[in-house]
């Protein structure tokens, strides 16, 4: 686990030395996003692709905010680096301080970040209301990016409809967790069989009230079970079996890892994928009640003033290729959105569909729903 602790240690100093000491060093002159095509059939986008690649070979980098470990980036950018010449500046923080942080920067009339890689709830509730984002079509140039039978369920996948958040990864979010070591396969069955006696005292939760995957794995019981009996459960997890709230991320599924709790309920799914991948002992049950299918930290969106236009678009269409898809989904431990790819590899089992397991499908759609339902969730998790 000592790896894990020294990447947050890194991506904790990265992020404070990459903050800008004042606007006036960053970029003054920006433009959104534009495609015009050269011309129809394959010599025109081609056209239109060597035009973009020595545009942004001319601009030199492209700023990425993505949550990704600075360990796990590492071969990311070296690859996009040594295949284009650009160099791949990348922050790297939670989804949400990513999105608080271009927020702000936008705000303040700061246009430096090009690319958003993360969770896709908080970037479309927040960043794309605010206006901050560009439509993603217009970027995409490589056919086979843009040829929908290249994509699972032979459509792009967009999360929202109006098209501004890409889907590239499709990762099961596991809304239970526990330790192989201290719990047996086939003890949990059910979301109801953790309030049983001797769970009491047992469990660690991340919060529902404060939306994200814990909120979105409360609306799939609610979906499946009606409202009532959701909220009966939540109560009794909170207030009858006494479950730990954490609201560090990394922390809830750590002790798990280290058997501090047998099981843990609405934890990360990014964070659970680096522990298994580590060799924790960590499983996630086949259960009765559906488990999200996510894009995880795998989203992606454009920003509506990026600083390097043409390196953005460059940058994105080489991620959604296959020749990306093979490089950067390892790296996510998640299985790509691409239909001709099944890389295993840094994916762990914990995170793949499996047979015999009910599934609900996430959309900007559900997402409201269940950010709605967070506010129902907070007065229980203030009463506990």
């Amino acid at each position: 686990m000592k790896p894990l602790m020294l990447a947050v240690a890194v991506l904790i100093i990265f992020a404070a030395n990459c903050i800008p000491k004042s606007p006036e060093a960053l970029p003054t002159t920006v433009a959104p996003i534009q495609r015009q095509d050269t011309g129809t059939g394959k010599a025109g986008w081609e056209a239109e692709w060597d035009k973009t690649v020595q545009a942004a070979k001319a601009e030199g980098e492209v700023m990425v905010y993505m949550h990704l470990s600075a360990e796990a980036r590492i071969p990311i950018v070296a690859a996009f680096t040594k295949k284009y010449g650009i160099t791949l500046d990348a922050l790297s923080a939670t989804s949400r301080e990513l999105v608080a942080r271009v927020n702000s920067e936008y705000r303040a009339g700061i246009h430096q970040a090009d690319v958003y890689i993360g969770g896709v709830t908080v970037l479309t509730t927040e960043t794309k209301r605010l206006g901050y984002l560009s439509p993603m079509e217009p970027a995409l140039i490589l056919p086979e990016v843009r040829d929908p039978k290249n994509w699972l369920d032979g459509k792009l996948p967009f999360y929202d409809q109006d098209g501004f958040a890409f889907s590239w990864v499709s990762v099961v979010s596991p809304s239970i967790i526990y330790n192989t070591d201290l719990v047996k396969k086939g003890q949990i069955e059910s979301h109801l069989d953790l309030l049983k006696p001797e769970w009491k005292e047992k469990l660690i939760m991340t919060d529902p009230s404060t939306g994200g995957g814990a909120a979105s794995a409360m609306y799939n019981l609610v979906e499946d079970w009606g409202f009532e009996k959701a909220k009966a459960y939540l109560i009794s997890l909170v207030r009858d079996q006494k479950a730990t709230v954490t609201g560090d991320l990394f922390q809830g599924t750590e002790w798990v890892a280290r058997g501090k709790f047998p099981a843990g309920v609405f934890l990360s799914g990014p964070t659970i994928v680096q522990f298994a991948n580590e060799g924790a002992p960590l499983a996630s049950p086949i259960i009765k009640e559906p488990k999200q299918v996510t894009t995880s930290n795998g989203g992606l969106g454009i920003f509506s003033k990026p600083a390097h236009p043409n390196a953005t678009i460059v940058f994105v269409n080489w991620l959604l290729s296959r020749e990306g898809q093979m490089i950067a989904t390892p790296r996510f431990g998640a299985p790509s959105a691409r239909a001709d790819i099944t890389v295993t590899e840094g994916v762990p089992e914990i995170v793949r569909m499996q047979p015999g397991q009910k599934y609900a499908f996430q959309s900007e759609e559900r997402a409201l729903k269940s950010l709605e339902h967070a506010k129902d969730w907070k007065e229980i998790m203030l009463g506990r």
